[in-house]
């Protein structure tokens, strides 16, 4: 069983990530802030961004349920902030390529 993935926690994952994207592309994208006020996309949109708020508390609680077991120490530390930093630093680069008004 160690070695095994749990489908429903992948699942999860995967929703999850799906609304943290939902949550950037309604607030930092400017969604929100475009739409007429009171208008009824305005409120579908206000209750997506209710909808997705969890997201964030779904990714803690997978990540402790999936590392709680786990001893890879400051090791495991680094990697996983050498993979943010990478993946941070290789999409502002794509972006300011490719987009160079929006960075």
């Amino acid at each position: 069983m160690a070695g095994q993935r749990n489908t429903g926690i992948d699942s999860l994952r995967m929703i999850a990530a799906y609304m943290v994207l939902v949550l950037h592309i309604l607030g930092q994208g400017g969604l929100l802030a475009a739409l007429p006020s009171h208008s009824l996309r305005y409120k579908a949109a206000w209750v997506l961004e209710i909808a997705c708020y969890c997201a964030v508390n779904c990714y803690g609680l997978i990540s402790g349920f999936v590392g709680w077991k786990s001893r890879s120490g400051w090791s495991g530390i680094l990697r996983t902030w050498l993979q943010v930093l990478f993946y941070t630093v290789g999409a502002a680069v794509i972006l300011h390529v490719f987009l160079p008004d929006i960075v």
